[in-house]
């Protein structure tokens, strides 16, 4: 089995995916998740025919929030052509629901958030044309999402746009005991909270380090609080942890159809800048991303994690 952070399909585990895809009708939300009995249907017919066990024991050994796990998952060959964008989303989301329970963030956006090449966005913003910091969605509510998934429909022509992920455990352990103790303070601000979602309430300011029970290390980070913040001792400890993270990141260079899984406690993600000449690729030939969450829960192939109460995903800033 992987423990490698690659799961490749064979042809038998895609082709159920695809017949099953065509059998199931499209899903419908409650609050921001995928509504319960479609979760429990596709999770039903798994059972019955026992296929995908590879890919349940794959999420187990890469996906679970344990120091030893890689902390990401690349899907490879499972999913449909993704120009074929309606199928390509179904499947994703019989994907997304053995992972767990499948979610939004933004009222404003579908299940699949679209991240496209967009010139009005600041370069280090999502769908920015820049280095898209390493970072944690959801870094000022109070329950970030525990997974996301990232899948490509088409990559950058110009060669660039690597998705990035670095292990959060191992860049606060190589920390400075001091520096550790200053980012527990409740001091750290970013980002805006509105039109949110399944992911508790806002949380301003926060910590960046806060510890569970067990030791792992629920970490806050992200590098767009950097630019323009002015010197301070913040701003160092901060671009420390960045520097940490960057020097152990690695580069992903997602191909059409495949899916990368990241579990948000174990790994920040993020994105290389995209290839020069962006401004004469047509936009229908620009990268092409979507963006969707999961929550491992009871029976999901990624184990819930013990140490999270369960937040039900209809849960919003209004309570």
């Amino acid at each position: 089995m992987s423990t490698d952070g690659v799961f490749k399909a064979t042809p038998t585990e895609r082709a159920w995916l695809q017949e099953f895809t065509h059998e199931m009708g499209a899903c419908r939300l409650e609050g921001s998740a995928v509504e319960r009995h479609y979760v429990d249907a596709v999770r039903t017919s798994l059972a019955s025919n026992g296929l995908l066990h590879r890919l349940r024991i794959a999420c187990q050994q890469n996906l679970s929030t344990d120091r030893e796990a890689m902390g990401y998952l690349l899907v490879d060959q499972m999913l449909p052509d993704p120009q074929n964008e309606s199928q390509f989303t179904r499947a994703a989301t019989i994907l997304a629901s053995l992972l767990g329970s499948p979610f939004h963030m933004s009222r404003k956006q579908a299940l699949w958030e679209i991240i496209a090449v967009d010139f009005s966005k600041q370069p280090y913003r999502f769908g920015g044309v820049g280095h898209n910091p390493l970072h944690i969605d959801g870094v000022n509510t109070t329950h970030p999402p525990d997974c996301l998934i990232l899948l490509c429909r088409r990559d950058d022509p110009a060669g660039g746009g690597g998705s990035l992920v670095s292990n959060l455990q191992q860049a606060v352990e190589e920390l400075e005991e001091t520096d550790r103790g200053y980012l527990q303070q409740a001091i750290f601000e970013e980002g805006e909270f509105y039109d949110l979602e399944g992911v508790g309430r806002e949380y301003r300011p926060f910590p960046v380090l806060s510890r569970f029970p067990d030791g792992i290390w629920r970490v806050r980070v992200t590098g767009k609080m950097l630019p323009g913040m002015p010197s301070c001792p913040a701003k160092d400890v901060l671009e420390r942890l960045q520097a940490i993270l960057e020097k152990n990141q690695v580069v992903l260079q997602l191909r059409p159809g495949q899916a990368l899984v990241v579990n948000q406690l174990l790994n920040a993600h993020g994105r290389l800048p995209l290839g020069e000449g962006q401004e004469r690729i047509p936009s229908s030939e620009r990268r092409d991303f979507r963006q969707g969450f999961v929550r491992p829960d009871k029976g999901s192939f990624i184990p819930p994690y013990r140490h999270i109460e369960p937040l039900p995903l209809s849960f919003n800033m209004a309570g």
